[in-house]
């Protein structure tokens, strides 16, 4: 099995490849946004996520959280003139010990068009700033502390003061799918703390299974390709998933309708299936299986 690729959405390849740092500006006054003082972010999101999406417009959110920019900012592609200048205001905000928000109206992430039948908030992104890691750490946490609720269907944490710092979840609410994912990373000196929490948007599927345990996937992408000289067939696979983002779980999914997709692979005389986990917030996970010549595949589980 081969991991292709990774995208867990623009705003980290935004600050990965800005190549900023944590200076320039000595007070908010000089940042091209609105930045937010950290101490009233856990309430302002504690706030969001308990109301209707549906029914949040750009007025609504404005009312909830009046630190936040109007109209809010909205990330957009890596490539657009905006993103240079949220650059630049996440270099202030940070440099002045403030925090920073985004707030998304249409479908994130996602060609699909906004339509009457999906209204409504769509996500919101908040970064926090700290010189030491525990302090990005523990303003992150209280972010997400604010936002889960008891019971998400999923959820994973990790605290602790060595390693990877972040969580994920994923829980129903109103009829609707939300999904959260947090992590914190050094950079330029500080430590940055990167909170996204986002309603996942209708998506068009192909097809759904449904497998032994009762269980169903929604399969929206399943085509048969050639490649190669000699041509050579290959199968590929979308899926959305239901987990966060979590590969240990990404890897139990894939496990659990691997032996139905095998043995469409075999019947067809393929021999090189690409797999592709879609998060349908904006994560996205590619993996590629190979059958050997002995006959046996190199995958699942991962």
């Amino acid at each position: 099995m081969l991991r292709l690729w990774h995208l867990r959405g623009p705003a980290l390849v935004l600050l990965l490849a800005s190549g900023m740092t944590l200076a320039g500006c000595n007070s908010t006054r000089n940042c091209g946004t609105t930045c937010v003082r950290p101490d009233l972010i856990p309430a302002r999101l504690h706030r969001i996520a308990s109301l209707d999406w549906r029914k949040i417009d750009r007025d609504a959110f404005h009312r909830e959280w009046p630190e936040a920019p109007v109209p809010p900012v909205s990330l957009g592609p890596p490539q657009s003139p905006s993103i240079k200048g949220l650059e630049r205001d996440i270099t202030c905000c940070c440099k002045a010990g403030q925090g920073l928000v985004a707030a998304e109206f249409d479908f994130p992430f996602l060609e699909t068009p906004r339509t009457a039948e999906a209204p409504g908030f769509w996500g919101v992104e908040v970064l926090v700033c700290g010189p030491a890691r525990k302090q990005a750490v523990d303003a992150l946490k209280a972010l997400v502390d604010a936002v889960v609720p008891e019971h998400p269907k999923s959820v994973l944490a990790h605290w602790d003061p060595s390693g990877n710092a972040g969580a994920t979840a994923v829980w129903d609410a109103g009829g609707e799918r939300f999904v959260l994912d947090a992590f914190v990373q050094p950079h330029q000196g500080g430590w940055l703390g990167w909170f996204r929490l986002n309603r996942r948007p209708p998506l068009p599927g192909v097809e759904t299974w449904t497998l032994e345990d009762g269980s169903q996937v929604r399969i929206l992408r399943l085509e048969t390709e050639s490649s190669g000289n000699p041509p050579e067939k290959i199968l590929r696979l979308d899926y959305l998933s239901e987990c966060p983002f979590d590969h240990s779980c990404w890897s139990k999914e894939i496990t659990a309708f691997w032996p139905r997709l095998r043995a469409r692979a075999e019947r067809e005389g393929i021999r090189k299936v690409h797999l592709g986990v879609n998060s349908g917030v904006g994560a996205y996970e590619g993996f590629r299986v190979v059958r050997g010549a002995d006959g046996n595949w190199d995958g699942p589980p991962f």
